[in-house]
């Protein structure tokens, strides 16, 4: 049935040339090589056209998929329906055999990347399929007449920017990687090939290392949720694949012309931005520390021992304080963030399981059962690490003093640099809005269940791929905050506390006016433009490109997701002039904005 409907289309589309510009530069396919790939697309949902049930079902697709990948063509038509739709393949295989890996280990959907960051396999497909269907190819060139262009020196330094950041990304850790570190592993390289990938210029010597990029995090993704789900190293199927890919990228950086790079320009194709803190270095580990992890775990007991209304009443303003004034000490160097960052999930799961104990509904912790089963070994392991790490510095000292000064903690964050910032403001802010976006939606009671596991994934976002610098860290904290405590209050309101006696209410409130005051101070870099603003939202299905002036021809320079918010200064015509945060501006297709946020 779905081969019929998909032969359909096909059929109607190309009887009927519509004169749409292919994507970037690259020229398109003539009907005979676009026919070719689209019966490879017919072929793999011939293949994966059920969920992946049993490890021996698992296997033999596995293998399939591992044929298929073999039988592509090393030199696709140097055409652009040939180029995208021979990587979208290599994506969806690599993804459904990942995800069902993930499933088989019995993954909430709550916690599965696949399910989460990525529309289904037959949306992706669909939406290829709408664009390349269009194309007029009746004047399509023969393929040795093809030409694009070559790579010009921006272009060299974004190309090598973001093989440098997949090279880093694509190591898999193997057996080293526990079961919390593989989720999020998949999370920042489907992230990364996301948003990376579309930004990239198709320029001529560009097109195999940016199909080596994309399987690179395809793969990689795929080699975590295999081995996640158990799936030994011998049995394993992407690591000669990941071996290939980045053998591919490694010899295209060796290749780049002396100097014509540099120092390589900041973009937003880099989701590994600032990814880990200095550690935390100290010379004698202080009382203060100690009392503040069994002020931690008096709380955690206060929780489990909750019996009435007072209990329930008390434990909310007690681990806000516990959070602002103590939570708030440790400076913000790696084990200190860990603690701190785990210590309030861990929180926040007690105050949900005590709106149950008070009456709200189970079921408001659906999905979430083993997140929040580890979220409290994860804030203890991150104590002990803290410990270890400060004691570390400690074996320096006189082992025979019998007094020494209580020293700080001496670490901190580094300042964010432009990247950095930009990574922020275009990735994970947009995740921010839409998250508030769906609590202002909420009417129903039924619907808080669904609103709490959002509570959760966004949250386990935000740990992922938070850029770990200052200004990043003080917000990354606060959206932490507000989605956990928005969380705790809905589940209080279904327990029967009224929301205007939440003690999370004023918190949240606070938090989000301290977020759009940073968030405003960082547009005013912009300039006076921005005061001129209309706000939009992307209504496209999935992505909209935005593009480097008014027409489809121009070259796409970013992409936003479906709900993301636009600074659009002009809406006159029938392309909108956008603000991007690097303040320069860009254009998207009116028909793709909206100042009414899209149906969820």
């Amino acid at each position: 049935m779905r081969r019929l409907a998909l032969c359909v289309a096909f059929v109607l589309l190309s009887l009927c040339h519509v004169s749409l510009a292919q994507d970037g530069s690259l020229p398109v396919c003539s009907d005979e090589e676009f026919l070719e790939y689209f019966n490879l697309i017919v072929e793999h949902q011939l293949l994966f056209n059920s969920d992946i049930t049993s490890a021996n079902m698992l296997n033999l697709l596995s293998r399939a998929q591992m044929e298929r990948r073999a039988s592509y063509r090393t030199d696709p038509p140097l055409c652009s329906d040939a180029i995208a739709t021979q990587r979208l393949l290599i994506q969806l295989g690599g993804d459904a055999l990942g995800r069902g890996a993930l499933d088989l280990a019995d993954t909430p959907a709550g916690d599965n990347p696949y399910l989460q960051r990525l529309p289904s396999d037959q949306a992706r497909i669909e939406a290829l399929l709408a664009e390349r269907l269009g194309f007029d190819r009746s004047r399509a060139r023969i393929s040795d007449q093809r030409t694009v262009s070559a790579c010009e020196p921006e272009d060299w330094a974004l190309l090598d920017d973001a093989a440098a950041a997949i090279l880093d990304a694509a190591e898999p850790a193997g057996d080293r990687a526990g079961r919390a570190e593989a989720l999020a592993a998949i999370d920042r390289l489907l992230l990364w090939r996301e948003a990376a990938i579309p930004a990239l210029p198709h320029c001529a010597e560009a097109i195999d290392l940016i199909q080596a990029m994309s399987a690179a995090a395809t793969d990689s993704a795929a080699y975590y949720a295999f081995n996640y789900g158990g799936v030994s190293a011998e049995r394993n199927p992407f690591p000669p694949l990941i071996e290939a890919a980045i053998a591919t990228v490694t010899a295209w950086r060796d290749r780049i012309p002396a100097g014509v790079v540099g120092e390589a320009a900041a973009s937003t194709t880099r989701a590994f931005i600032a990814d880990r803190l200095p550690s935390c270095a100290h010379t004698e580990l202080s009382a203060a520390f100690a009392n503040l992890s069994t002020e931690y775990a008096a709380l955690i007991k206060r929780a489990e021992t909750a019996t009435n209304g007072a209990d329930l009443a008390g434990f909310g303003p007690a681990q806000i304080a516990f959070r602002d004034a103590r939570l708030a000490e440790l400076p913000n160097c790696d084990e200190a963030l860990e603690a701190r960052w785990w210590t309030a999930e861990a929180l926040a799961d007690a105050a949900l399981r005590i709106a149950i104990e008070a009456g709200a509904p189970a079921s408001i912790a659906s999905g979430q059962e083993a997140a929040m089963a580890g979220n409290d070994s994860r804030a203890s392991a991150g104590w002990e690490k803290l410990e270890a790490a400060l004691l570390r510095e400690d074996t320096v000292a006189s082992a025979g003093a019998e007094s020494r000064s209580i020293a700080p903690l001496i670490a901190g964050a580094p300042s964010c640099d432009d990247a950095d910032h930009l990574f922020f403001y275009v990735y994970l802010i947009p995740e921010f809005w839409r998250f508030t976006d769906a609590t202002l939606s909420l009417s129903q009671p039924d619907e808080v269940a669904a609103f709490i596991d959002m509570s959760y994934a966004f949250r386990r976002l935000i740990w992922a791929n938070l850029p770990r610098c200052a200004d990043a860290l003080e917000m990354g904290l606060i959206m932490r905050s507000v989605a956990a405590d928005t969380a705790a209050m809905l589940a209080l309101e279904l327990a029967g506390a009224p929301a205007q006696d939440s003690p999370y209410l004023p918190k949240i409130a606070a938090d989000i006016e301290r977020f759009s005051e940073w968030a405003d101070q960082f547009n005013a870099t912009c300039g006076a433009v921005n005061s001129a603003t209309t706000t939009y939202y992307v209504v496209a299905e999935n992505i909209a490109n935005i593009r480097a002036c008014a027409s489809t021809s121009c070259i796409i320079v970013t992409t936003a997701s479906r709900g993301q918010r636009l600074d659009v200064v002009d809406d006159l015509s029938n392309w909108y002039e956008v603000i991007l945060p690097s303040c320069e501006t860009a254009y998207i297709a009116g028909f793709l904005a909206s100042q009414t946020p899209p149906a969820r």
